[in-house]
């Protein structure tokens, strides 16, 4: 995830970004626009910037997905040992008492060298993922990120200690956004895309790489090894935080998509709305798939996963 660091006020006192987007609120106020990858504006709309930081990487649903390899297991696949495990997690997420339930605590003491390869898993994920967003921001010519110390694969400078705390006692979380001043981008729309899309770009190729190496280790060492189980995992993290954050719905990286289309002054309103009302709706779709047991995210990240591992030869 990313957000928009407003140019200083030296440079854009009264003024438009050249090109930019207008924004419905900016217009009629006059003031300045300061357009982001994740704040509707942070001059107009502070409460936005606040807004758009809640990310979530959806942990719950990738813990529920263990099922997958239970469904794995009546089809007499190397998965079959994981299936005590997926019922266990499995009964975790529909229990009525899920709110009072730390999930990925409980397997600390259930499974604590299987709850390390977990959060491991997790924490390189997400480390990635943000370092490719200030990567692209870099080589794009906006050196904010590598000024606020995000040019770095270090986890201490993208995790975000309130949303990782969430993320095990509530099985979902967030990450710190990337900061870019979209005032150094030559093609703000275009541009804007692309920093957008390295994160999950680079969770593909991670979760790649994992895979092969489970296909090489998987024959030799069984999937009751830790290793195994910790490229599985990995693996499956990235391949489904990919596909959650191409969702195209604002603060995930696949809205940056929908909005560079809707660029243009006369979509204005529309972006403003999806850009505020997008994180509530997102939360809401989150909140409904993990206390009231839809399957919005499950059927997705089973769907992906699956397809994902068959494409690398895996037979799920």
């Amino acid at each position: 995830m990313t957000a928009c660091t407003p140019p200083s006020p030296r440079a854009f006192v009264h003024k438009k970004h050249p090109g930019a987007p207008g924004c419905f609120l900016c217009r009629r106020s006059g003031r300045p626009l300061l357009h982001g990858f994740d704040t509707a504006c942070a001059n107009t709309h502070p409460r936005s910037v606040e807004l758009f930081r809640l990310q979530i990487y959806f942990v719950a649903s990738f813990c529920r997905h263990f099922g997958m390899a239970a469904r794995l297991g009546r089809c007499r696949t190397p998965f079959a040992e994981l299936t005590d495990l997926c019922h266990s997690v499995r009964g975790w997420y529909a229990s009525p008492a899920l709110s009072s339930r730390c999930m990925l605590l409980s397997l600390a003491f259930s499974q604590p060298l299987l709850f390390v390869a977990l959060i491991l898993g997790i924490v390189i994920a997400l480390s990635f993922h943000e370092f490719s967003h200030a990567f692209v921001a870099s080589k794009l010519g906006d050196p904010t990120a590598e000024r606020m110390g995000r040019l770095t694969l270090n986890p201490l400078a993208h995790l975000d200690p309130v949303g990782f705390m969430m993320l095990l006692v509530a099985g979902f979380g967030y990450a710190r956004p990337v900061p870019y001043n979209p005032a150094y981008l030559r093609n703000r729309s275009r541009d804007a895309v692309l920093i957008g899309i390295a994160g999950p770009v680079s969770n593909v190729i991670l979760a790649t790489a994992f895979a092969y190496a489970l296909r090489f280790f998987l024959p030799s060492l069984g999937f009751s090894n830790l290793l195994v189980q910790f490229l599985f995992f990995t693996a499956f993290i990235n391949i489904n935080l990919a596909i959650f954050n191409m969702i195209p719905v604002p603060p995930l990286d696949g809205s940056k998509m929908l909005l560079a289309v809707l660029a243009k002054p006369k979509y204005a309103r529309v972006r403003y709305t999806l850009e505020t009302q997008g994180p509530f709706l997102l939360l809401t779709l989150i909140l409904l798939d993990a206390i009231g047991g839809i399957g919005i995210f499950a059927g997705l990240f089973q769907f992906f996963g699956s397809a994902f591992f068959r494409l690398m030869g895996l037979s799920l």
